[in-house]
């Protein structure tokens, strides 16, 4: 599936919070490095390789993409990225029963990591938003590529 222009960066509420699309290969590297940066002090988080991650988030090398579309977001404070989000929709999970989860109504948001509250409002504000304006009533989380 194919993603329309992407949404420009929009302030959250609060202390400088702006949500904004990833577009390229630093924001890429922002995106999956962010996730380490919030879970490295915690004693009992077992990261993921990043290289699998990068392969999760990239369309030429992840074949969920060849029946749904994703769109990946930071949070940022100033200069310093304080978290991320996807947001996504599956073509599969549209064709699904409502009582089995899916349905024409479905999106969701996953991907979630965020150092406050504030940055994971204004996260899931903008997931919700950019799965809102393809014409599905809300997104369901977390629900991860």
């Amino acid at each position: 599936m194919s993603s329309t222009a992407p949404p420009p960066a929009q302030p959250a509420s609060g202390r400088g919070i702006v949500v904004r699309p990833v577009e390229d290969a630093p924001d890429r590297k922002a995106f999956v490095d962010v996730g380490f940066e919030l879970n490295s002090s915690d004693p009992n988080w077992v990261p993921p390789l990043k290289t699998e991650v990068h392969g999760l988030i990239d369309p030429r090398t992840n074949p969920w993409f060849r029946h749904a579309e994703a769109r990946f977001f930071l949070a940022e404070r100033g200069d310093k990225v304080v978290g991320r989000i996807s947001a996504q929709i599956d073509a599969q999970v549209l064709a699904m029963p409502e009582r089995q989860g899916g349905g024409p109504g479905t999106g969701h948001w996953g991907m979630l990591e965020a150092a406050d509250a504030e940055a994971a409002a204004g996260l899931l504000a903008r997931a919700g938003g950019w799965v809102k304006a393809r014409e599905r009533a809300g997104a369901l989380g977390p629900l991860s590529l």
